[in-house]
């Protein structure tokens, strides 16, 4: 019975250690990422009371959606002439514009930015009976263009690479996330803020602190992370452990792929989160509010007096028998 009980604690504790390994995902195989960094365990350190003030930091965040994405393609085409070139692109484009209509995308949501058309030019070679010349010549046009679609629901952004493929366009350069009422969401954060400011210091109140008649001084910031900003990437693989050493003998490596995926900021450090519950990326809106509350008024340190210096200059005469006597400089 009793290594029956031992093999069943040790049997927990590898199924233990598989789940925490399953909850934490692959990333943990990359020792050396910013995620982990950026994701140890918050320590606020000890800090000294001071009597003479009292300070209160809110960090507030706002997770919003976006009301509308804009995804952008970039084109590259070639032609032995510009009327060739043209001609290719242009019916590439009405292909995949009527592909994309079809998927919900209306005609003011589809825009064309051109970008440049300029010659393509080839190295010919002149051979001579004892050298050679090496002349740049005109070998065809180059047409670039980008495509910009905007469309609301974040579904589409599959089916419009799908077309994208389809049509022989491979490079989607980004895709940007629209919010409105900006000034509505920066007020949200401040009036919440403002209110938690508010319930603290009802507390002091409760400790004996008043703090309505003391000196005060405020801070304040904003900022706004959007997805693309929040994108990091790692490699997830184990290697095989050589009992020998390779010292004559070469070790071809396989490809490694590298993930990308999306970080949202930590809430660790953040008093208020408004929307925390959040599946796909989202426009992360931050707002910070910090007073200073003084018994008494801060004293401004003085400035010593600034030393002003002259030069003036001044012309002597010597004679021989060594009488100075100065000489005005008009």
């Amino acid at each position: 019975m009793k290594r029956i009980t031992v093999l069943s604690i040790l049997t927990l504790v590898f199924l233990a250690s598989q789940l925490s390994a399953q909850v934490a995902g692959n990333l943990i195989y990359n020792q050396s990422n910013r995620w982990q960094q950026q994701n140890q365990a918050y320590v606020n350190p000890h800090q000294a009371v001071n009597p003479n003030m009292v300070s209160f930091k809110i960090n507030a965040m706002y997770n919003v959606e976006a009301a509308s994405y804009l995804a952008i393609f970039h084109l590259t085409q070639l032609g032995n002439s510009a009327r060739e070139a043209d001609s290719l692109m242009s019916e590439k484009l009405d292909s995949f514009k009527a592909d994309v209509m079809e998927i919900g995308v209306s005609e003011e949501d589809y825009v064309l930015d051109m970008l440049s058309m300029v010659p393509v030019y080839e190295v010919e070679v002149t051979k001579r009976l004892f050298s050679k010349s090496f002349t740049e010549v005109p070998r065809g046009f180059e047409i670039q263009k980008n495509v910009h679609i905007r469309f609301t629901d974040p579904r589409q952004l599959d089916k419009i690479v799908t077309a994208a493929a389809i049509h022989e366009i491979y490079d989607l350069v980004k895709v940007d996330y629209m919010v409105k009422n900006i000034e509505e969401i920066y007020d949200k954060l401040r009036d919440r803020a403002t209110a938690q400011i508010q319930k603290k210091i009802e507390q002091y109140k409760k400790l004996g602190v008043n703090l309505e008649d003391e000196w005060r001084g405020i801070a304040e910031s904003q900022n706004v992370i959007f997805p693309l900003e929040r994108y990091q990437t790692y490699r997830a693989f184990g290697s095989v452990a050589f009992e020998r050493e390779l010292s004559n003998e070469k070790l071809k490596e396989a490809r490694k792929p590298t993930t990308k995926f999306y970080n949202r900021i930590s809430y660790k450090n953040y008093d208020i989160v408004i929307e925390p519950d959040m599946v796909e990326p989202v426009v992360q809106f931050t707002y910070s509010i910090e007073l200073q509350y003084y018994r008494e008024k801060p004293v401004k340190e003085k400035k010593e007096p600034e030393t002003k210096i002259e030069y003036r200059k001044e012309y002597i005469l010597v004679n021989p028998d060594g009488v100075i006597k100065p000489l005005p400089l008009n």
